[in-house]
């Protein structure tokens, strides 16, 4: 059998060489085709913001007087409740330590206007009032991510005004009975759901409960004889939207 000669096998080279071309130049097209898959959302940095809401500051008054009918009727406790729009800021920091897992540091500062009262039941005569002032809380965060969306859970510790008094419509000049207006810490604890809508802006939705704790209060030296005493349990509860600038 007779050996190609040298023309044919530069031809055969040459048509190898062309295909291998071919070859490449198809995949590097199919390849170009595809689109590169877009990088995961990352948490970690440092934010500010504002919220908007509403807010229900609520302070639960008990009679601890005895022998005596209750200023609540049959009942020893009235929950007194002042609803109302609120604002305010937050700044915080995340850390994204895995795929699954974001956690966080935050404190913010609201403002709820609006006020609430309610009657006794024993004459008619005392009107119990509530006002709700302004909250505040420095707390952990820890979510799940899910690309752009974090779900998390969020708490640590609530400051915030509690004003509430008692006052008797009735009596001469309508004195007070019972009040308090101060600034409390407890704690506060709450969910929600952000969403990056970009490298530099985030949306949230959230609900926050802050327990301002209870006091027992003295009536006022000449509103009462005798001397008549009432423990009052207070607590916010705020639920709102805000958005974030992350830097």
């Amino acid at each position: 059998m007779a050996s190609p000669t040298p023309c044919l096998w530069a031809q055969m080279l040459r048509l190898s060489f062309l295909s291998g071309v071919a070859l490449c130049a198809l995949l590097a097209r199919d390849a170009t085709a595809q689109p590169l898959p877009a990088p995961a959302a990352n948490w970690t940095g440092a934010y500010a913001g504002g919220v908007l809401g509403v807010g229900v500051a609520s302070n639960r008054w008990t009679d601890e007087n005895t022998g005596f009918t209750s200023y609540f009727g049959a009942s020893q406790s009235r929950t007194i409740s002042a609803t109302g729009p609120l604002f305010g800021a937050f700044a915080g920091h995340n850390w994204q330590v895995s795929p699954n897992l974001v956690v966080g540091v935050e404190g913010d500062l609201t403002v709820t206007t609006g006020s609430g009262g309610s009657r006794s039941q024993i004459n008619g005569d005392n009107l119990f009032v509530t006002r709700p002032g302004v909250v505040g809380s420095i707390r952990a965060r820890a979510g799940l991510p899910i690309d752009r969306l974090l779900l998390y859970v969020t708490g640590g510790i609530g400051i915030g005004q509690v004003n509430t008094s008692a006052i008797n419509q009735a009596a001469l000049g309508s004195p007070t009975l019972w009040a308090i207006n101060q600034t409390r810490v407890g704690w506060t604890a709450g969910g929600g759901v952000e969403y990056l809508v970009s490298r530099y802006w985030s949306f949230r939705f959230e609900a926050l409960y802050t327990d301002l704790g209870s006091a027992r209060l003295t009536s006022l030296p000449g509103a009462i004889t005798p001397t008549k005493f009432m423990r009052v349990r207070s607590s916010h509860t705020q639920v709102r939207t805000g958005f974030a600038y992350r830097f």
